[in-house]
C-alpha cells in the first residue's frame, strides 16, 4: 500500500519582517541616515570653521604682539647704540683732556716765573748803571779821581774778602770773617758759576759784583778836572774818554747780565703786588719740584732755595724735571693714553723754543761783544797810523 503524503502549507514571514525589506522602506531608512550624517558633518564643519576662525584671530593677535615686541626690542637696541656712542665720545673726551705727567708742573713754574726775567733785567741794569757812573768818575770814590777809585776797590777787598796771604804780604791788615766764609770769593769766577743750585746768596751777589768790577774794568777812569776841558788837547782826551766809557758799558753789560741770571727774584726788586705773588709761587714750585729731581736735597725739611729762585735756577730745574725726575719717568711710562705723552712732548718742545729764544739773546750780546773788540782794534789802528 502506498502511503500518500500531503503537502504541508507554506509559512509566510511576519508582516514586520516583510515590511523591513521593502525597497521603498530601505530607501527611506538610508535617506534618513544620510540626513543625520550630513547634519553631523555640517555641525562638525561649522565647529572646525569656528575653531579655525578663532585660531586665526589668536594667531593674528599673537603676530601683532610679536611685531610690537620686536619693534620695542629694536627701539631699545637703537637707544643703547646711541648711549654707547655717547659714552664712547665722553670717554674719548675725558681721555683727551687728561694732562701729561708734567703739564701742571710746567704751567705752575711758568706762572711763577712770569716776572723773573724782568726782575733779572732790572738787577742787571741797576748794577750796570752804577758801574758806568763809577767808571766815569760820577759815583763813589771815583769822583775824586782815578787813584782813589782804584784804592777804594782794594779797601773793599780787604774789608770783606781778605785772605791770610793778603795779610802776610801786607796788602790787608786782617783776614775776612771766617763765619762768612767769603775770604777770596771776589777773586774767582767760580763764585758766580758754582753758585749752589744756581742761586747767589746776598753776600755772594756782592762778591760777584766786586769780581766783575775788577775782572772787566780793572782801571776805572775816574773824574777829571774841569780845567782840563779848556784846551784843545784836553777836549780830545775827553772825547776819547767818552768813547772808552761807551765800549766799557758793553763789557759791563755782558758781565752783569750773566750775573743777573744767578740772582734770585726778590719781592723788593720786583716791587709790585703781582711780583710778590709770583715770587712766592715760584719758590713753592721750585721747592716741591726739586724734591723729585735727582741732584737736589730730597729732605722735606731742607730748603733747596732758601734765598729764592733765580732765572738760571728756574731754567736748570725745569730742564732736569724731565730727564732727572724718576717720578715723571714712571708716570710717563704708565700713561694709558697717547694724548698724555703727546702733551708732555708738546711741553718739552715749547720749553725748548723758549730756550732757543734765550740762546738768541746770548748770541746778540756775543755779537755786540765781538763788535766791541773790533772797535778797540780799529781805534788802535787809527792811532798807530795817525788817522
Amino acid at each position: 500500500m502506498s502511503t500518500v503524503f500531503s503537502a504541508a502549507p507554506l509559512r509566510t514571514a511576519d508582516a514586520a519582517c516583510c515590511v523591513a525589506y521593502e525597497s521603498w522602506h530601505v530607501e527611506a531608512t538610508v535617506d534618513k541616515a544620510e540626513k543625520s550624517i550630513n547634519a553631523e558633518i555640517a555641525m562638525m564643519e561649522s565647529s572646525i570653521v569656528e575653531a579655525l576662525r578663532q585660531a586665526t584671530g589668536q594667531l593674528s593677535g599673537n603676530m601683532k604682539e610679536g611685531l610690537a615686541g620686536n619693534a620695542q626690542i629694536a627701539d631699545l637696541a637703537d637707544k643703547r647704540d646711541v648711549q654707547r656712542a655717547l659714552e664712547k665720545e665722553r670717554l674719548d673726551a675725558t681721555s683727551a683732556s687728561i694732562s701729561g705727567a708734567s703739564t701742571c708742573n710746567v704751567v705752575t713754574g711758568t706762572v711763577g716765573s712770569q716776572d723773573l726775567e724782568a726782575a733779572s733785567k732790572e738787577w742787571a741794569g741797576s748794577v750796570s748803571d752804577l758801574q758806568v757812573a763809577y767808571d766815569a768818575g760820577e759815583a763813589g770814590a771815583a769822583t775824586a779821581g782815578k787813584g782813589p777809585a782804584i784804592e777804594a776797590r782794594l779797601e773793599m777787598h780787604c774789608r770783606l774778602y781778605a785772605t791770610q796771604e793778603d795779610v802776610d804780604r801786607g796788602i790787608c791788615k786782617t783776614v775776612a770773617s771766617e763765619e762768612d766764609g767769603m775770604a777770596g770769593k771776589d777773586r774767582n769766577v767760580r763764585t758766580l758759576l758754582d753758585a749752589k743750585n744756581s742761586v747767589l746768596s746776598p753776600k755772594e751777589q756782592d762778591a760777584a759784583v766786586v769780581f766783575l768790577n775788577g775782572a772787566l774794568n780793572p782801571s776805572p777812569l775816574g773824574a777829571v778836572s774841569s780845567g782840563m776841558m779848556q784846551s784843545e788837547n784836553g777836549r780830545a782826551i775827553a772825547a776819547k774818554r767818552e768813547d772808552s766809557i761807551k765800549r766799557q758799558s758793553i763789557i759791563n753789560n755782558v758781565g752783569t747780565t750773566l750775573a743777573s741770571r744767578y740772582v734770585p727774584m726778590d719781592i723788593e726788586v720786583v716791587g709790585t703786588e703781582s711780583g710778590k705773588v709770583s715770587a712766592q709761587v715760584l719758590k713753592d714750585w721750585a721747592e716741591a719740584t726739586s724734591k723729585l729731581v735727582l741732584g737736589y736735597d730730597p729732605d722735606p725739611d731742607v730748603e733747596n732755595f732758601p734765598d729764592g729762585v733765580s732765572y738760571e735756577a728756574r731754567m736748570e730745574l725745569q730742564s732736569k724735571s724731565w730727564f732727572m725726575n724718576p717720578t715723571w719717568a714712571i708716570a710717563n711710562d704708565a700713561a694709558t693714553e697717547p694724548t698724555q705723552v703727546l702733551k708732555d712732548m708738546a711741553m718739552m718742545q715749547a720749553f725748548q723754543i723758549y730756550q732757543n729764544y734765550d740762546i738768541s739773546k746770548t748770541l746778540r750780546e756775543t755779537s755786540l761783544s765781538l763788535a766791541t773788540i773790533a772797535s778797540i782794534l780799529e781805534a788802535g789802528y787809527r792811532q798807530d797810523n795817525n788817522l
